[in-house]
């Protein structure tokens, strides 16, 4: 029952409805106090497989579904086994995005080595939002993880599809998404 509801509670995560987007996300957040016991290793599998979704939302435009990702976030952390992840979203409160961005990328390739790869490629879909704030954060997350993984990491991640990706952000009318896909391909240059 558990897992058909995390399971239909994703695709709500992004419908226009704002009430919709932030009650889906609050519910997916009280999941968390299940993940023991035996769903434990599935619910965190699906913590993990919405934790894109959860972490561009924050900068979505409603408030409320800021707020909702935020109380979510700081639910679901513990479950994945990472102080320093709990300790960064503990103290994250209203802080630059760009800012927690890079601290949360550093946090997943030091923590996370093995689950990099799903991870872009789950932020790689929201390349193609509608919402400038969610394209940015897909943008940002995923420019800082790739600047810090090492070459073996590299290997695992499908960097053509991800670069070709960011190169298409700097055709999009915002200015904010082709300044920050910039800076994100000049970041991977240094690399």
């Amino acid at each position: 029952m558990l897992l058909h509801l995390c399971i239909r509670l994703r695709p709500s995560f992004e419908k226009q409805s704002v009430a919709l987007r932030e009650n889906s996300v609050k519910l997916f957040g009280t999941l968390a106090r299940f993940c023991k016991g035996s769903l434990g290793d599935a619910l965190i599998n699906n913590i993990h497989q919405s934790l894109a979704t959860l972490l561009v939302h924050l900068q979505d435009d409603a408030p409320n579904v800021v707020q909702a990702c935020k109380v979510s976030l700081k639910q679901l952390a513990p479950e994945l086994g990472s102080k320093a992840l709990v300790e960064l979203l503990d103290k994250n409160n209203d802080a630059n995005f760009d800012v927690f961005a890079e601290q949360f990328a550093e946090i997943w390739v030091k923590d996370f080595a093995d689950r990099i790869s799903d991870l872009v490629q789950n932020l790689n879909v929201f390349f193609k939002s509608d919402w400038v704030g969610v394209c940015k954060a897909s943008c940002l997350i995923t420019g800082y993880i790739l600047a810090k993984i090492n070459d073996d990491q590299k290997r695992r991640v499908n960097l053509k599809h991800v670069c070709t990706g960011l190169v298409g952000l700097l055709k999009r009318n915002s200015p904010i998404i082709r300044e920050k896909a910039a800076k994100m391909l000049g970041l991977l240059y240094q690399t």
